[in-house]
């Protein structure tokens, strides 16, 4: 480009030949191609320092899983995508625009993964390694050692009330309205419920108990439930109305299923079995589900995961999964955390 500085590999000879192709680039190529080209350079993925320099190159196009290591094997990162190598390289692409990723990059001295044979398979994988383990710079859920649910019973006189609920059931999920990770979260949904719906709080459990209409009452925001003004049956219409979109799932199918996930490289399947919302095992032919036995085994519901699994199999017609019923495999015991 016809640059005058000689001075190579100083400090203040590399600064004036950058200013030197810089006013060069600007007159002859204009300030929008040069702005588009520096946009595009900064958009290309910036190999972390302690990284080696074929690390992309060897990550995977398909589904799967991937783990950033940092010192020592500390875990940093779990992360899941249906192409590892581009999710992997789009951390480095935007990893200047936060502070975590900074810190994330610098730390990061190994990347691994797993490959899974469809997206679901890479999403309940995903779940089960950030739960299990705890890396430094996800963002975990809080740990749900009791969940708590709400049930509609009648009083005396036959209106609903809501009542918490500790000792959940798994096999009759739909009795109960939603799972929270503690008490306080259950009574915040109520108070939102009656807010929005001007149903009594005495009857939804966030009064202490007594004769007499509620505070809300008062306030022309309970239309008198609680003193049996309004009619039983229009109120817990209501209520049920109300706490329509919290109601729960109870597994559909006498047993575990089945979920087939194939790759397009026909590379071996992904067999997901899948009981009561909890993804129990995945098998990858038909000789090892023909062996598998669930009788006596016992598995942990999972808010999360039953929240992806209730998306998955009970989506819209388009994009729900085909599935395989097993009876023959037996069903394990579910335990409530």
């Amino acid at each position: 480009h016809g640059l005058t500085q000689v001075q190579r590999h100083r400090a203040m000879g590399d600064v004036c030949a950058m200013l030197e192709f810089f006013t060069h680039a600007l007159a002859h190529k204009g300030d929008a191609l040069l702005e588009e080209s520096i946009a595009a350079l900064l958009q290309r993925p910036s190999i972390p320092s302690h990284l080696p320099l074929d690390t992309l190159n060897e990550l995977p196009r398909g589904p799967g899983v991937y783990r950033f290591y940092g010192e020592n094997d500390a875990l940093l990162y779990v992360g899941k995508s249906i192409n590892i190598a581009q999710r992997v390289a789009s951390h480095f692409s935007g990893d200047h625009n936060s502070s975590r990723g900074v810190r994330m990059s610098e730390s990061l001295r190994r990347v691994e993964y797993t490959e899974t044979a469809g997206e679901l398979g890479a999403l309940l994988l995903e779940l089960r390694q950030i739960k299990t383990l705890k890396p430094l710079f996800n963002r975990q859920s809080r740990a749900a050692k009791n969940l708590v649910s709400i049930e509609l019973v009648p009083n005396d006189c036959g209106y609903l009330k809501a009542r918490l609920v500790r000792q959940i059931e798994p096999y009759r999920l739909a009795s109960y309205f939603w799972l929270f990770r503690s008490k306080r979260d259950a009574e915040r949904a109520l108070s939102d419920i009656a807010a929005k719906n001007d149903l009594c709080n005495l009857l939804l459990g966030l009064e202490p108990e007594r004769d007499g209409p509620c505070f809300q009452r008062a306030l022309g925001r309970c239309k008198g439930a609680c003193e049996e003004v309004e009619d039983v049956t229009r109120y817990n219409l209501r209520m049920q109305i109300a706490f329509h979109q919290l109601r729960l799932r109870t597994w559909p199918w006498k047993g575990p299923v089945a979920i087939v996930e194939s790759r397009d490289d026909q590379a071996q399947p992904d067999i997901l079995v899948i009981y009561n919302w909890i993804h129990v095992t995945t098998v990858h032919d038909e000789q090892e589900l023909y062996d598998l036995s669930l009788h006596g085994q016992s598995v942990t519901f999972d808010l999360d995961s039953y929240k992806l699994l209730v998306k998955a199999l009970m989506g819209s017609a388009d994009k729900a999964h085909a599935l395989i019923e097993l009876p023959a495999v037996g069903a394990p015991d579910v335990l409530m955390p």
